[in-house]
């Protein structure tokens, strides 16, 4: 696994959201954002902080959390980026 020693984040990361068409698992970082064209839709997984996600759609970029409240799915939209930062978004998320 090769770090790119400019933004510090994985390559292999950036790849596996290129070309996957299920959920990623990445480390969400503003620099990865700002790289990633993605308007399918898509959503990419935080591996910091479980249940923290980025929705990739063709206007906007949201973030959410998906969490269980009673054995019933559950997802809340926390903002949408860049007018909420990946570190503010991931202090919302941990207090749902």
């Amino acid at each position: 696994m090769k770090q790119n020693k400019q933004t510090g984040v994985f390559l292999n990361d950036f790849v596996l959201v290129l070309f996957s068409k299920k959920m990623a698992i990445v480390t969400l970082t503003e620099p990865l954002l700002q790289r990633l064209s993605a308007t399918d839709g898509r959503i990419l997984r935080d591996s910091i902080l479980c249940g923290f996600c980025i929705k990739m759609n063709k206007r906007s970029r949201t973030f959410i959390v998906a969490t269980s409240v009673q054995g019933k799915q559950f997802r809340m939209t926390l903002g949408r980026w860049p007018l909420v930062s990946v570190e503010d978004a991931r202090s919302l998320a941990v207090n749902v």
